[in-house]
């Protein structure tokens, strides 16, 4: 429990209970979010991926941060961002598989950009080493656990966040 009679965060080397580190990673996420080369389009590829045509992301871990248009509309994380934003075999979600029990939200993403539902689609990309230098995090013992919780920070404060 902690000294204000609440319970803690499970966290790893990156204390998310600690307010001073929170408003310091959604900082660095907004200064990214200023820079138009923090944004690539997006694309449904057919029949079951995403790619960003033309543009290579880097292989760093980090997160990104769909929209439509300006509207934010799924956050993720990756161990390697291009992988999940450009392969068949990173960005598939099991969306060509027919015994699956459900679809993941990204599938749905992809659904609705198909039947052009949802048009416009673009991501913005945050490398694990820019957010850790951005936000004095201590990259030497920064773990999945952090990059898991630094995926569900950004998606808590996406609405709250300014996009170009």
């Amino acid at each position: 429990m902690g000294r204000d009679g609440m319970g803690l965060l499970k966290c790893s080397s990156v204390d998310l209970n600690d307010p001073k580190i929170v408003q310091a990673i959604i900082g660095a996420v907004q200064c990214k979010l200023n820079k138009a080369e923090s944004y690539l389009p997006l694309q449904h590829s057919l029949p079951y991926y995403f790619t960003t045509p033309g543009h290579t992301v880097t292989t760093d871990p980090g997160w990104y941060i769909i929209l439509e248009v300006k509207t934010p509309i799924y956050v993720g994380e990756a161990q390697n961002l291009n992988v999940r934003l450009n392969t068949p075999t990173g960005s598939c979600d099991n969306y060509g598989r027919r015994a699956r029990k459900s679809d993941a939200q990204r599938n749905f993403v992809k659904k609705f950009s198909e039947a052009r539902i949802l048009s416009n689609l673009r991501v913005a990309v945050l490398s694990q080493p820019y957010l850790i230098t951005a936000a004095c995090l201590n990259a030497a013992l920064f773990t999945e656990m952090d990059r898991k919780n630094v995926e569900k920070v950004i998606n808590i404060h996406r609405g709250k966040l300014n996009y170009i």
